[in-house]
């Protein structure tokens, strides 16, 4: 029974937005581990690319003059995908986008002592195990802490998007509670190929909030009866057709099942 894989998961932010963003996605990607050709796709090669060489540089083995050159030296070895419709204008944005920020660094956190780059965390909550990872902790001079995070993508254009931004740092801030005998006193995320950074003070309430949405979805994944795939996002969604890691299958029952024969699931 897939219930048996439930319980033994280590949870995390990424599993539970896929739940919520297609909960037949969760099941193919989770529960019968579906291999599939998008794990490795534009997007994330290039967020992964972003924030190896951010990682470097914030924990010194990487200079301010060393940045752009390793952006330019490496980018081919680590981007080997196109973005959707193998779109080459797309492609070359992003690359502009990430030159541009590396050759015109200006350490937006150097205000800050850096006292987590990278960090890898567990907790457990209402007996659930979860694990992420928080780009950076960084500690202003009277001690406050700061949660910071590097995102890839677009700035959020509605409210709900920008929620959910921050909704992932207010967990991660469980851990940062749990270590240091504090909560964070401002989140931070920064919007690398825009140049921007979105900030929100830390605020009790959604901290509360974004927990309970933690172990309500993990609830709501216990008690799904057949994890049914949002049909009306299938059909219509840049989302499930680019990004989704279930979509190729989910449209394909017979396709499915040679593959899940194939890999013995």
């Amino acid at each position: 029974m897939y219930k048996n894989k439930l319980d033994s998961m280590i949870w995390s932010y990424s599993r539970l937005q896929c739940f919520e963003n297609c909960p037949q996605a969760f099941y193919l990607k989770y529960i019968e581990q579906i291999e599939n050709n998008k794990s490795n796709s534009f997007f994330s090669d290039y967020g992964t690319f972003i924030h190896k060489i951010l990682e470097q540089y914030y924990s010194y083995d990487l200079s301010l003059f060393e940045l752009a050159d390793k952006y330019k030296d490496e980018y081919n070895y680590n981007i080997r995908s196109m973005p959707p419709y193998n779109n080459q204008k797309i492609a070359d944005k992003y690359l502009e986008a990430g030159l541009s920020y590396f050759e015109t660094f200006d350490d937006p956190f150097n205000q800050y002592k850096i006292i987590g780059v990278e960090e890898h965390f567990t907790f457990e909550i209402d007996g659930y195990k979860f694990q992420g990872f928080i780009d950076l902790i960084a500690q202003k001079q009277n001690g406050d802490i700061i949660v910071i995070d590097h995102k890839t993508q677009s700035a959020p254009k509605i409210k709900k998007e920008k929620e959910k931004l921050f909704r992932q740092l207010y967990i991660y801030s469980r851990y940062v509670y749990e270590k240091y005998e504090k909560y964070p006193t401002k989140l931070l995320i920064n919007l690398v190929r825009e140049g921007k950074i979105l900030e929100e003070e830390f605020n009790i309430d959604t901290y509360n909030s974004s927990l309970f949405w933690l172990t309500d979805t993990i609830k709501q994944i216990y008690n799904t009866d057949g994890f049914a795939h949002k049909e009306k996002m299938c059909n219509s969604s840049y989302y499930c057709q680019w990004l989704c890691d279930g979509y190729e299958f989910c449209l394909d029952p017979a396709r499915y099942e040679k593959k899940k024969k194939d890999l013995s699931i």
